[in-house]
């Protein structure tokens, strides 16, 4: 395949759902070692069950050669899979808001949507940051989120925590660790 040369000695992260039935996934497992892939990565969530990353890494040799794992090293995840942001927790409460924590039925979001109440909804992430979901879909039911763009909190989420890290803004959190270039 033409693709080979693209992914020689690269990282790939498989988003799928269960690495061990997923066809996306077996298809990287198939090509590992053929593409020469430096690692591939996958995890698993499911509520109120252990959960796994799957990692699949190969070192190559003096001559650029990958001798890759045939079986992928599960690794359990911290927290059950809860990948809730403290850092956005923290600045909400911060600003006032209250956070409250827990489990929250699609249904009761969904009838919120319905009765006008849903203001906002953003979902947070290492690459993301944070970002706004203008549109949901339950049992075939659509609840639109404000006017499909960005609401102010979510903006300000994210205006802040991008300008601690591009350093726009100061970071009174100390989150930001700075990195000396070494050549």
């Amino acid at each position: 395949m033409h693709y080979e040369e693209h992914f020689r000695g690269k990282v790939v992260y498989c988003n799928c759902d269960d690495p061990e039935y997923s066809e996306f996934w077996k298809f990287f497992m198939r090509v590992v070692q053929p593409w020469g892939l430096k690692k591939l990565i996958a995890t698993h969530y499911e509520p109120n069950a252990e959960n796994f990353s799957y990692m699949i890494t190969a070192e190559p040799d003096a001559d650029e050669n990958f001798d890759w794992q045939q079986e992928p090293v599960r690794t359990p995840l911290p927290c059950n899979g809860d990948f809730r942001s403290s850092a956005c927790i923290e600045l909400l409460k911060d600003w006032g808001y209250d956070v409250i924590e827990g489990k929250l039925a699609i249904a009761d979001i969904m009838q919120a949507a319905r009765e006008g109440k849903l203001e906002e909804v953003f979902g947070t992430g290492t690459a993301a940051v944070v970002s706004p979901v203008k549109e949901l879909v339950w049992k075939g039911e659509h609840a639109y989120i404000g006017d499909g763009k960005i609401g102010p909190v979510t903006q300000k989420l994210y205006d802040t925590m991008t300008g601690m890290q591009w350093g726009k803004i100061p970071d009174t959190k100390g989150w930001i660790v700075p990195v000396e270039k070494k050549y």
